[in-house]
Parts: C-alpha cells; sequence; structure tokens
C-alpha cells in the first residue's frame, strides 16, 4: 500500500513538471533569474571595486544588529537601537552601484570571487538556454549542452587562476575565483606549474576535438604548410 502511495506521488510530480504549462511558466523565471544573475556580473566588473566595501559594511553592522538582537530580554532602548540599525542597514543596501542592487552586488562577489571567477559567465548561459528551450524559443540537448557549458565554467576559471590571478595584484576581481586558485595551487602542488599548463592546454585541446568539428581539419591544415 506504501509502495502504491509513493508510485502515484512521483507520478503525479512526473506529470506536474511535464505539464507544458508549468514548463513554460518556470522557463520564465528562469529567465528572469539568469537576466538578472547576468545584468548583475556584468556590472560587478565596473562597480565592484566600490561595492566590495559597501558589502562589508553591511556585514559587519549585520553581525551587530544579530548580536543585539540575542541578548534577551530587550528593553525598550534595545528595541529601539535595533529598529536605528535596521534602518542604517537599508541606508547601506542603497549606497551599491551594481546595476542589480545590493542583493545583485553580493551575489555576483559569490559567484566571481568566491566561486568560478568569470567562468560563471558561461553558467549563466546555460540557464538562459535551458530557460529558453522550456519555453520552448530553442532547442538544446540539456544534458550535453549541461557538459559543454560546466566544463567550460570549470576550463575558464582554471586557466585566468593560472595566467591572470598571479600576476595581476590588487585586482578586487579573482578572475579565476577560489575554486580556480585552489584548482591551480593543487595540481602546482602535484604536478608542478608547466605540468598544470600542460593539463590546461592538452584538456583545451581534447575539449575542442570534442566540440569543434573544424579542430582536426585545422592541425591537417598546419601539418600541410
Amino acid at each position: 500500500m506504501a509502495r502504491n502511495t509513493t508510485k502515484k506521488s512521483k507520478l503525479g510530480i512526473i506529470g506536474f513538471f511535464s505539464d507544458r504549462k508549468v514548463q513554460v511558466i518556470i522557463g520564465v523565471i528562469l529567465f528572469f533569474v539568469a537576466v538578472y544573475i547576468t545584468l548583475a556580473l556584468v556590472s560587478f566588473i565596473h562597480t565592484g571595486k566600490n561595492d566590495e566595501s559597501i558589502i562589508a559594511e553591511y556585514g559587519t553592522k549585520k553581525t551587530e544588529y544579530i548580536d543585539k538582537k540575542s541578548h534577551k530580554p530587550l528593553s525598550d532602548a534595545d528595541k529601539t537601537e535595533l529598529k536605528n540599525i535596521k534602518k542604517d542597514l537599508q541606508v547601506i543596501q542603497h549606497k551599491a552601484e551594481n546595476l542589480m542592487g545590493y542583493s545583485g552586488a553580493k551575489i555576483a562577489q559569490n559567484l566571481i570571487n568566491n566561486w568560478l571567477g568569470l567562468g560563471v559567465f558561461f553558467l549563466a548561459a546555460f540557464l538562459l538556454f535551458f530557460a529558453l528551450k522550456l519555453i520552448g524559443i530553442k532547442k538544446i540537448s540539456v544534458w550535453k549542452s549541461l557538459l559543454f557549458f560546466v566544463f567550460l565554467a570549470i576550463w575558464i576559471s582554471l586557466l585566468l587562476a593560472f595566467v591572470l590571478d598571479p600576476f595581476i595584484e590588487n585586482s578586487f576581481i579573482r578572475f579565476g575565483g577560489n575554486f580556480g586558485l585552489t584548482f591551480k595551487d593543487w595540481l602546482a602542488a602535484n604536478i608542478g606549474n608547466l605540468g598544470t599548463l600542460l593539463v590546461i592546454i592538452g584538456s583545451g585541446l581534447v575539449f575542442a576535438i570534442l566540440t569543434v568539428s573544424g579542430t582536426i581539419p585545422f592541425f591537417k591544415n598546419i601539418n600541410m604548410l
């Protein structure tokens, strides 16, 4: 009886997401999420330096608010101070220069600096294409596209961490992100810098051969020169 109930529940969920209207609605939501994230990422490149201090200021003030709120029982003076801190938090948020506001600045900083660096643009692109597929505007193979964009995101993250981050000092952007820097350091510790370079070049060539039809003819033409 329990198994039949579970099967019916699974079929109900599958049926719900198979409904064309539901797919279109999810697609529209994902489309606007993808556009929001992309605009926040692009804006971060221009405004991230100033927003970095604003995010830090907000974090400090938020910690103060949480700490103050945890001291119970709260007196009337404490409640008034908490209200003032809340107003201060909103004032700080309004100072964000990112096109998508404070939330956009925070999301972009986490996605770029704390995660995949500029490689994250490829994941935003996948989200956009996936949304268009759900809406019915674009036909794509979801799994092939996912593997394609995930590889590019990781590869670009590693490449930029290897090529740019060590040589561009005092930049507010971590071009390869924390992931790229950590991955690069791990490879360098195990196979050296030259080995890391060979991994980057080799994996890039294999990817190009698998995904770009003109790669092999290109190398054949070079051979003939």
